[in-house]
């Protein structure tokens, strides 16, 4: 049997319809966010969530309209510019394209995002490369993130070790930095004898103006 075409080709569904449909079957990532602004009515300071596809449930592990904002989802995604990027998509009303490295926030995947602003609110759409071969220069990237985050947490832990060593010092101790030596740490002992110092230098001020009060009498 031969195929059969249609004379006329089947008649759309309407178009709430047919987007609901794309909206659910996409393999990309869709997020409807809403700003929310400061009391200027100008800066954005937060989104919260409208609606998350499918697909975008599944690579962050969210439900369909989270009752928690972007940020306090995500604290960390200001530094690494995600966030600047939702702000400018808003405020200029053409599509933006952004990609970046996020090991934060229990996630760790490198994304590739797209974004535009649609009346009131931000569309988002994005993909993940956790299932997908990385390229070498993104791998690269990601092992260099790694090993400066594991030197940020190594430096920290020392400067946490050497200022318990700092405080439980019989000794008063200061630590100062550069020619102005400007005191970047103090043990409490150190500390009740500057405040002392510092009463004492009060003290004479307040007798030396008494002086010269008694002086000008």
């Amino acid at each position: 049997m031969s195929a059969f075409t249609p004379a006329h080709p089947a008649a759309m569904p309407a178009s709430d319809d047919l987007l609901e449909v794309l909206f659910n079957v996409s393999m990309t990532g869709v997020i409807f966010f809403q700003p929310v602004f400061a009391a200027d009515g100008v800066e954005i300071v937060d989104f919260t969530y409208v609606r998350l596809n499918a697909a975008a449930q599944q690579m962050l592990q969210l439900p369909e309209r989270p009752e928690q904002s972007f940020l306090d989802l995500y604290p960390d995604a200001p530094p690494t510019g995600v966030f600047d990027f939702y702000c400018q998509a808003f405020r200029s009303r053409e599509g933006q394209l952004h990609q970046l490295n996020y090991p934060h926030d229990g996630l760790d995947a490198y994304f590739y995002l797209a974004a535009r602003r649609s009346g009131a609110l931000l569309v988002v759409s994005f993909t993940d490369t956790n299932n997908q071969p990385r390229p070498a220069v993104e791998e690269a990237l990601r092992q260099a993130q790694a090993r400066e985050q594991a030197a940020r947490a190594e430096a920290e832990a020392r400067q946490r070790e050497r200022r318990a060593v700092f405080e439980q010092a019989p000794l008063a101790l200061a630590l100062l930095q550069g020619p102005t030596h400007v005191v970047e740490f103090a043990n409490e002992r150190m500390a009740r004898i500057w405040d002392r110092a510092q009463r004492f230098t009060q003290l004479g001020t307040i007798k030396r103006q008494a002086l010269q009060r008694g002086e000008q009498a």
